[in-house]
């Protein structure tokens, strides 16, 4: 994905393997709330940061990490899933309409 040469297949392991589930532990933990989405109610640039890039990468079984970024993304927390799934509700009119291919984020 964003690793070149030598030590990519070591790097991309160690990515789905290790960084991104605890990354969706920490944002689970320290970043969610009561609120739908990080500032309240109403979606924002930061959302579009966070829940944009875990949608293009880890929940997007057609990304670059295909079924095994996708498998990291299906054991993910219970309220992480759940403000990627109130952001795609928010987003869907531009989500139904972008590319579904040559996506390389």
């Amino acid at each position: 994905m964003f690793f070149a040469g030598d030590k990519k297949e070591e790097m991309t392991k160690a990515l789905l393997e290790t960084h991104a589930p605890a990354m969706l532990k920490n944002f689970s933990e320290k970043c969610l709330g009561e609120s739908k989405f990080l500032c309240g109610d109403t979606v924002t640039i930061h959302d579009m940061v966070c829940a944009g890039g875990i949608l293009n990468s880890l929940a997007n079984p057609n990304g670059r990490l295909g079924a095994e970024g996708h498998a990291v993304w299906e054991a993910a927390p219970e309220n992480v899933k759940k403000y990627v799934e109130d952001f795609k509700v928010e987003m869907k009119e531009y989500l139904d309409k972008r590319p579904t291919e040559g996506i390389t984020f």
